[in-house]
């Protein structure tokens, strides 16, 4: 009777210990170039602001996506999340650091081109 108690106690406990893996966070922050990417945020938030009334649209634009490219960096960087998270955020820098990209361009392309 012993023995059936103990092997019933050992296989709740690793049942446990197999949901404690699944719910536990998969991908740990990193540290490397957060004072960096914090201090671009900061850099392009306060140009922003100073300029808000001397921008045209498209500057505008390109200032709003490369903030939120940098805020996405950084809380992948920073925060603790999930590996599906962490894919949302990573691509999100992706899609809004070429959006500003591609509004810079254009922008380059209508005033010294045509």
């Amino acid at each position: 009777m012993a023995r059936y108690s103990r092997r019933i106690s050992e296989n709740i406990e690793r049942r446990n210990k197999e949901q404690a893996k699944e719910n536990r966070r998969d991908v740990a922050p990193t540290q490397r170039g957060t004072l960096l990417i914090l201090i671009l945020l900061v850099v392009n938030f306060v140009l922003l602001i100073a300029t808000w009334s001397g921008l045209t649209y498209f500057d505008r634009g390109v200032y709003i996506a490369l903030e939120i490219a940098f805020l996405s960096i950084y809380l992948q960087r920073r925060l603790y999340r999930q590996v599906q998270w962490a894919m949302f955020m990573e691509y999100t820098g992706y899609i809004f650091m070429g959006l500003a990209a591609a509004l810079f361009i254009y922008k380059l392309v209508v005033t010294y081109i045509f």
